[in-house]
């Protein structure tokens, strides 16, 4: 999946369905290329999405850690909240990329 975005992302429910998705021959780290961008919005420890970005920035590519909070129905009502850490260099990712995966409060 890597292999063919610039821009890849990824939420799974645990450290184990992360690594599922991201090591061995199949998996994004496989694919991902020099210039390539990784929003990963899992619920994951901070200390497995640290190693996870040192995997990242090993190939090249940059990565940034996006949780989600909620439950079953926050999801299914489509409620779910989140934050992103976007930095300076990060803002070259489209604004529609970015909007994508956001609706800002009209109130901020």
């Amino acid at each position: 999946m890597a292999a063919a975005s610039d821009v890849t992302f990824t939420m799974v429910t645990n450290a184990a369905a992360l690594a599922a998705v991201t090591d061995g021959p199949d998996g994004l780290l496989a694919g991902i290329a020099p210039g390539n961008f990784y929003i990963d919005m899992s619920t994951v420890s901070p200390d497995v999405s640290r190693a996870l970005a040192a995997k990242v920035r090993e190939k090249g590519a940059d990565m940034v850690d996006g949780p989600v909070s909620g439950s079953v129905i926050t999801l299914q009502q489509g409620k779910l909240s989140g934050s992103c850490a976007f930095c300076a260099f990060h803002l070259g990712v489209s604004k529609s990329t970015r909007d994508s995966i956001a609706i800002r409060n009209p109130a901020s």
